[in-house]
Parts: C-alpha cells; sequence; structure tokens
C-alpha cells in the first residue's frame, strides 16, 4: 500500500493539514473535514515574524472607492471584495495556515508609494503595475492581464498622485499578465506616432507567440486547473494563485514593442530618467529582464525573485526552465546592482527595503534554485528517477526557513521533476515504459487484476479509514478511468481530491484538486478566458505565425492523402504565401507577388482576415476572390480542426 514517505512532510517546511478519513469517506465535505496536526509544525517557519507584513503594507496611499472594476458595458471584471473572506475565522479550517498567511499578504490591494517617485498598484490584477515618474510623465513596467484593470490603476494613480500622460511602457517578459492590459493605457495609434514607447526583453514576441500560439489550447485548458477560475471564492475554493490572488476575466491586448533590449546589459533614458537593463532569457521566461534606477537605488527583479518558491516546471504546461542558469542570473544581479541597491520590487508580491534585506533575499533566492539543480543532478547520478529523487530532496534550513522560499507556486516536488526533465527527458530507462498502456486500456485492467469493481472500491475506503489518502485517490482514479460514467468513483475521488487540496500549502495544487473535485461531479465547465486566438489579438499576429497555428490544425484523417496548392495574396499587406499540402503535412512559403498562380490549383486575394476567415472558420466573404479551382479551396478549408476546448483531463470520453 502506497503511504506518504514522512519526508515529504518536511521537504518544504509548513504547517500540514490532516484529511479526516471518515469525514471524506461518508458524508459531502464540510469545513470541519479535516483538522490541524500540531505535531507536523515545522520548526522552521517563525509566524510571528511580521517583516513581510509591514513591507506588503508600508506606503499605502489609496485604493478605490467602488470595489468594482467594470469594463464599458458595466460587466463587473474585478471585483476587490471578493477575496474578504481571507479573514474570517473559518478559514482556518480549511485553508494551510502557511498558505492563508500568504494569500493575506496577497490581498492587500491599492496605491502604493515605494520610494520617491516609484509607485505600484498592487491587488488589481495578478501582476503588479509600476509607475515611475520621468520629467513629463509616467514609465509603466507591467501592464497586468486586462485592459479593464490597467485603465483602472492609472485612473487612481491620476486621481491621487496627478494627471500626466505615459510616455513609456516596459514589458518585464514574455507572459500574458505582463502585457495584456497595455490597450487600456494607451492606444496603438499613440505608440504608431512615437508619443509612448514600448519596450521589451530581446525575442519577446517571439516567445509570447510560440508559447501560447501553437498550444494555448491545451495550455489554457490546463491553466484552468493550475488558476482555478472556476472554483468558489470561500474558505473551501480558491484562495490563490500563489503569484497573486486576484484574476479579472475578460480579454487580453498586445500591442507590440517599438524597441527590444538585446544586449546583456544596457542603459536607456526616458523622459528624462536612466535606467539600466538585465537580459535573463532563458530563466523564468524565455524572453525576460531586471531593471535597476540609479536615480531611485530601485531594483526591479521582474518575476525572477518573487516573495515565494517558482515554478522550474509550470503545471499549464511549458518549456522547463534552466534552474541553474536562473540560479547564475540572480547572482549576477547581486554583483552589478547588488551594492548599489536599497529597495527592491518585483512583478508580484510586495517590495523588500533595506541593503541588507534584498542582498539576503536574492542570496537565499539565488541558493535555492542552485540547490534545487544541483541535488536533483547528483541523485540523477546515483540512479533515482524523477518520482524517487522528488520525495528524497530536503531543503537545508537555512533556505527553508524563509517565507520567500516556501512553495506556494513552485514546489520542491515538481520543480524537481522539471530539472530532472530538462537533463534525462521522460525514460528512466525502466523498458516497461517504452510501450506504456494506454491509460485507459490499463485503468481497466489494473481493476480487473485487483478482483474487479467492488473490490477496488473497498480497498480505496480502506486506504482513507488508514489515513492515506493518496493511495485512495489512485485506486479511485483507476475506476474512473476504466468508466467515465461511473458516477459513485467520481464522487468518492472528488471527496479525497478536496481533503488533498485543503493540506495543500501549494497554491496551485490546492486548485488543481479542487477543479478536478468541481469537474468529476458536475462535468466540465463553459469558461471564457483570453487568449492569442482571440481575434482581436490573431489580427496583431505576423501571418507566418498564422501559419503556423493551421499547420498543426491539419486533420489527417479530413485530407485522406489528398494535395493541394493554395496562393493566398493578401492585398492590405502585399504578402503572398503558396501553401501546400503533401503527405498529410502543411507547409507554407513567402513568394514574390508576380508569382501568384504559377502552377496553383487556385489563387485567393482579398484583405488578410477575410481570407484566413475563410480558410480557418469557413466564412465566405466578398472580399475574399478565388481563381482557379474554387472547390478545391473548399475542400482546403475542411481539412483543419477547430480544438475543443473543454477535453476531459480526469477520465476519457471512450
Amino acid at each position: 500500500m502506497l503511504k506518504i514517505p514522512s519526508r515529504i512532510q518536511s521537504m518544504i517546511p509548513l504547517i500540514l493539514l490532516t484529511v479526516s478519513a471518515a469525514t471524506i469517506a461518508e458524508t459531502p465535505v464540510q469545513a470541519t473535514s479535516i483538522a490541524r496536526t500540531t505535531a507536523q509544525v515545522s520548526p522552521y517557519l517563525d509566524f510571528k515574524n511580521s517583516e513581510d507584513h509591514d513591507f506588503a503594507s508600508r506606503g499605502f496611499i489609496a485604493t478605490r472607492t467602488d470595489p468594482e472594476i467594470k469594463d464599458e458595458s458595466g460587466k463587473v471584471v474585478l471585483d476587490l471584495r471578493e477575496m474578504d473572506y481571507l479573514n474570517l475565522e473559518e478559514t482556518k479550517k480549511t485553508i494551510n495556515p502557511s498558505l492563508l498567511r500568504h494569500a493575506q499578504l496577497l490581498n492587500e490591494a491599492g496605491l502604493f508609494a515605494v520610494t520617491e517617485n516609484v509607485y505600484q498598484v498592487r491587488g488589481f490584477d495578478l501582476a503588479n503595475f509600476t509607475f515611475i515618474r520621468g520629467d513629463t510623465g509616467w514609465i509603466v513596467i507591467d501592464t497586468g492581464s486586462s485592459p479593464v484593470t490597467a485603465r483602472a490603476a492609472y485612473e487612481l494613480v491620476s486621481e491621487q498622485l496627478g494627471s500626466f500622460p505615459i510616455k513609456a511602457i516596459i514589458y518585464t517578459h514574455s507572459h500574458a499578465d505582463h502585457f495584456g492590459g497595455t490597450s487600456g493605457l494607451v492606444s496603438q495609434a499613440e505608440v504608431d506616432v512615437g508619443k509612448v514607447e514600448i519596450i521589451a526583453p530581446q525575442g519577446f514576441m517571439e516567445h509570447t507567440i510560440q508559447e501560447w500560439l501553437v498550444t494555448g489550447n491545451a495550455m489554457l485548458r490546463r491553466a484552468q486547473y493550475q488558476g482555478g477560475p472556476a472554483l468558489p471564492r470561500n474558505a473551501t475554493g480558491y484562495v490563490s494563485f500563489g503569484l497573486g490572488n486576484r484574476i479579472p476575466h475578460g480579454s487580453w491586448s498586445l500591442v507590440a514593442p517599438t524597441l527590444e533590449i538585446n544586449q546583456p546589459v544596457t542603459k536607456h533614458s526616458i523622459d528624462g530618467l536612466e535606467l539600466v537593463f538585465q537580459l535573463t532569457p532563458g530563466t523564468e521566461a524565455p524572453a525576460e529582464m531586471n531593471i535597476f534606477i540609479p536615480k531611485y537605488k530601485v531594483l526591479d527583479m521582474a518575476e525572477n525573485a518573487s516573495p515565494m518558491m517558482h515554478q522550474i516546471y509550470t503545471l499549464r504546461g511549458a518549456e522547463v526552465r534552466d534552474a541553474a542558469f536562473w540560479a547564475e542570473q540572480l547572482g549576477e544581479s547581486i554583483t552589478l546592482f547588488g551594492d548599489k541597491t536599497e529597495t527592491m520590487i518585483s512583478s508580484h508580491g510586495w517590495p523588500r527595503f533595506g541593503h541588507t534585506a534584498v542582498i539576503s533575499y536574492l542570496e537565499k533566492h539565488r541558493d535555492l534554485y542552485k540547490f534545487l539543480h544541483d541535488q536533483t543532478i547528483r541523485l540523477i547520478n546515483q540512479g533515482m528517477n524523477a518520482e524517487e529523487i522528488a520525495h528524497h530532496i530536503e531543503l537545508p534550513e537555512s533556505l527553508a526557513g524563509e517565507w520567500y522560499n516556501q512553495g506556494y507556486y513552485g514546489s520542491v516536488i515538481h520543480n524537481v521533476r522539471g530539472v530532472y526533465q530538462r537533463y534525462m527527458g521522460w525514460y528512466d530507462s525502466n523498458p516497461v515504459h517504452l510501450a506504456a498502456i494506454d491509460p485507459v486500456v490499463e485503468a481497466t485492467q489494473y481493476v480487473k487484476a485487483m478482483g474487479g469493481r467492488e473490490r477496488v472500491m473497498e480497498q480505496a475506503q480502506t486506504a482513507v479509514r488508514d489515513g492515506n489518502p493518496a493511495w485512495a485517490a489512485v485506486l479511485y482514479d483507476k475506476l474512473v478511468m476504466s468508466d467515465a460514467g461511473d458516477h459513485q468513483a467520481r464522487n468518492r475521488l472528488a471527496k479525497v481530491y478536496e481533503g488533498l487540496a485543503y493540506a495543500q500549502e501549494n497554491a496551485l495544487w490546492r486548485n488543481e484538486y479542487l477543479t478536478a473535485a468541481l469537474e468529476l461531479r458536475n462535468g466540465i465547465p463553459k469558461l471564457k478566458l483570453g487568449s492569442l486566438t482571440d481575434s482581436s489579438i490573431l489580427a496583431t499576429l505576423p501571418s507566418e505565425s498564422l501559419f503556423d497555428l493551421l499547420s498543426v490544425r491539419l486533420d489527417p484523417t479530413k485530407v485522406k492523402g489528398n494535395n493541394a496548392e493554395i496562393d493566398l495574396f493578401f492585398t492590405d499587406l502585399n504578402e503572398h504565401f503558396r501553401i501546400s499540402v503533401k503527405n498529410d503535412v502543411m507547409w507554407y512559403q513567402s513568394q514574390p507577388v508576380k508569382a501568384a498562380g504559377k502552377d496553383a490549383d487556385a489563387v485567393v486575394r482579398g484583405p488578410r482576415g477575410a481570407i484566413l476567415g475563410l480558410i480557418m472558420a469557413g466564412q465566405k466573404s466578398p472580399k475574399a476572390v478565388v481563381s482557379g479551382e474554387e472547390k478545391k479551396v473548399e475542400e482546403f478549408a475542411d481539412w483543419f480542426e477547430t480544438p475543443n476546448p473543454r477535453f476531459p483531463l480526469v477520465w476519457r470520453d471512450r
């Protein structure tokens, strides 16, 4: 029988919550389903330490008088009151106390003075909005994920500090919660005429598109588990995203940079203020940079040093980060700016004040990622696989005793797996895993081998009663995978997942368990989440990126071995592409306009939007003019599928 090793309980110092086995097995999960086990309180964490509370509240100026942030239609995009329940007594029963402390710190919302002429609006979005006063206007670092919340942040700044124009916007990196709100602050026209400079790290557009466009449908679906948008905002539901608490509804925007920083260290003056940029590609994001403001001795560490352990591997799915390089870049930041820095800010969480506090914070953050990297490699070379290493590594007390190194977003367990994956890949050299059995077939055979459904159900209930919910979850999962229509097994698995969720220090693990429980009971909810495939964002992307998206939607079962050569002439952009399908593979090639139609089955001329509407959505338009074999174009358009945004994750529909 699988049990959680005792070393896991001390791997990330926290106060664990223990699932009440009888309650999970027999009754709906209520706030009393779990109880604190004081014997498992970590000796490392000091709940009496108030430094973070001081830092998180320092410099508060004001917040909105109306807590509801609405879009132009009157729809509430974010309600600043939605997390008020975190201060209720009942939360202590169903939220890990370490996570509760962290979420309460992140709940501070409003305008804060960091130091002279440097301000932050925190709690209006997942990421912070940083406003720096130049000679004539504002320099804004990061714009959140929503144009609506970005506009609300700017309005609060103008109301409290005076109305000044935005002179420049800086994207610290290529994740949507740092650029998605830009259109709420400035217009594309202002950028086009040079009124506003948009600055980003080298490769920003490429990596923004690469990470979210091609696999965006799957990432967005998995992000629903990671972020918990369908969960109720109460003590038995969503608590935090780890990086922040509040995530606005609605769509993103994307305004392309006018300047990309392309040197390791670059000085650049904006509106009379000198900034120093440190490129850190391949740390928390493929395109990222830190920013130092010499005049005010402020170091902005982007998302490279947030007040929690970050993710080496992100649960939504993405390219694994390089933990060793991340640590090196933190060390480089100390070398470049450490002796000049008095205050540190970041894209998430609260500032650090005082030279000594900043340096200690950066050093221990650096050593955290280096430790995870080095010890994972050491154990790889001892012959351990990813799971064995994840259950073996323990942080030293000097690192584990810092609140800002706790696993609220990343965790030792899933970060170690990420390091392993980066170096060794999926295979562990056990041949049984070479041709792994289909999960539904495996689950069905598993249930049969254990003596059938009733026997597995009995063993799962015994595991719950014995205080081993992790093993109970494995058994119930086999039942659900073998028969998605087994509602009794689904409900019992949901109860176990809820109990496991309440025990988590990691905000994302809590969200994953609770979202799985919700879907097991109620099915997959319909959610509208912003993505790079929103029409307003697609319109801004290069044609090549759209063809990359189209090529991974080609369905061989629809193509059936047919070939096609289609010329597309985008008259509004003066672009011409030859699209070829052969061997059930799509290729595209930019060609001179004069070559249009040569050896092609058909030519389509018109504005890009009309042509892509025809091909990607079957929307005919008089603006998209077809010459040649019109039926071939219709046939070609039918070869592409639209991804299912609501595919199941914890069962299979077959």
